[in-house]
């Protein structure tokens, strides 16, 4: 396990995150996405994540029948290649964050 994870920190070594939305979840944007990622091999200077809902591109690859291994990833979490790493947005989260953003702001006079 230990070597594992020694691994993936050496794979993300000197390479930068790069971050893709998946646009709208019912609309082309999946699709698009996960056929680029089920013929392309990242190996250069960025890491891709996608940025958008997890849930849904599992199924459209499944509906596609595309073997893409699609993980769940969050900042300093290492990676593993040949993952296709999905940074989750979650709605509930984004608006208390803008709510506790509002209630903590100063007003401007």
């Amino acid at each position: 396990m230990v070597q594992k994870a020694e691994q993936e920190r050496r794979n993300t070594a000197g390479r930068r995150f790069i971050g893709i939305t998946m646009g709208c979840p019912v609309g082309v944007g999946p699709e698009i996405i996960l056929r680029f990622f089920a013929e392309q091999k990242f190996t250069g200077r960025f890491i891709p994540v996608v940025i958008g809902d997890i849930g849904q591109l599992q199924h459209c690859a499944r509906e596609l029948h595309l073997a893409l291994d699609i993980v769940p990833w969050m900042p300093d979490v290492a990676v593993a290649d040949g993952k296709l790493l999905v940074f989750e947005l979650n709605a509930g989260q984004m608006l208390e964050d803008v709510r506790l953003a509002v209630h903590d702001s100063v007003p401007i006079r």
